[in-house]
């Protein structure tokens, strides 16, 4: 099965890239205080095989480029014929925009025993599981969405007050607006309807989608009418650990918990879903330990850990924190100790 091949560790630094321009509080955009590293942009893949018999492949990429097979360059998107015995291929990928990233269509998979450069040394190339489909985008981080509904709406003031019953992460489709609708988010019904000191804010005039924001009440004011949908995204991890007692009110506490834990364990380990959404090593090393107990999810721990590292010259602190620093080197060593992972 072949999947989206990219240099290795640049999906996580492309994604930790594109997570950190999206903290805004009030109505301005707040960066995070330490340098953020950009995935590379122009690399090659290698592989090289022995064919038994005559083969077919297509190359097709997520950025401009050209294969090279034993010397020759050929057009992306072109099919390939190589006759049984030894070869070479190479992938040029050049994506100004963002990942560039190589699939192999046909008798030849991509996959991890490919090596990538970037003009510097041959490593071994990245790729994921979740990324195996000639149509997948590996610059699009695939999150699960499902439709919620709140469970009480109350006009107050002018305006509606949705409760959705908890706190949530989601997106709001707006299908219908007729004229400024301005929406306020809130963890309680009297942060949303606090529109003068409301901390996530948003003012739509016609059908759009939202990005997706934490809140449990949404309060919508506005002249006009309005429709919309609310979406809750989320990573679908699989639960593996649980916890029973006979007082209800720890195993609520428990699943509040675990809860809360599952809305942070998205691209990688947040330190909280409502406001900076940012990956912090302090907070991430808690979160791998908790991960082994809830979902023992392997890949998130390190994305988190590649994304935390960035590229060379390190000149700083993780975070700008001296003790982050240590805590990303226990952490490698405890996913080491843990998967066996080199």
């Amino acid at each position: 099965m072949s999947k989206w091949i990219w240099y290795y560790g640049d999906f996580e630094l492309r994604h930790s890239l594109l997570l950190h321009t999206r903290r805004d509080e009030y109505d301005y955009m707040f960066p995070p205080f330490w340098r953020i590293d950009d995935c590379r942009h122009n690399v090659r893949f290698k592989k090289e095989i022995t064919l038994e018999k005559r083969s077919k492949i297509t190359v097709y990429a997520r950025g401009t480029g050209h294969v090279e097979l034993d010397g020759k360059r050929f057009s992306l998107g072109k099919e390939l014929v190589l006759e049984s015995g030894a070869h070479t291929v190479i992938i040029y990928i050049m994506n100004a925009e963002g990942l560039p990233c190589a699939y192999v269509d046909g008798d030849i998979e991509s996959d991890e025993t490919w090596l990538a450069s970037d003009y510097g040394k041959w490593t071994g190339a990245g790729c994921s599981d979740n990324y195996t489909d000639i149509s997948d985008d590996p610059n699009i981080f695939k999150f699960a969405y499902e439709l919620i509904e709140p469970i009480t709406q109350t006009a107050i003031n002018g305006g509606v007050l949705y409760d959705f019953g908890k706190e949530t992460f989601a997106k709001l489709a707006f299908d219908d607006v007729n004229g400024e609708t301005h929406i306020y988010y809130g963890e309680s019904a009297a942060e949303a309807t606090d529109t003068d000191n409301a901390y996530l804010r948003e003012c739509v005039t016609e059908p759009c989608e939202l990005k997706s924001r934490a809140f449990r009440y949404l309060y919508i004011t506005g002249g006009g009418t309005h429709s919309f949908k609310a979406y809750y995204e989320y990573l679908p991890l699989e639960y593996k650990g649980s916890f029973r007692c006979s007082d209800e009110l720890i195993n609520k506490i428990w699943s509040v918990a675990a809860y809360t834990f599952h809305l942070n364990s998205r691209e990688f380990f947040l330190d909280g879903i409502k406001r900076d959404r940012w990956v912090w090593s302090g907070d991430a090393y808690q979160s791998h330990l908790i991960n082994r107990y809830l979902f023992n999810d392997v890949e998130i721990s390190k994305r988190t850990i590649l994304a935390l590292r960035g590229n060379d010259p390190i000149e700083k602190h993780i975070n700008t924190i001296v003790d982050y620093s240590f805590y990303w080197i226990i952490s490698i060593y405890d996913y080491y100790m843990t998967t066996g992972d080199s």
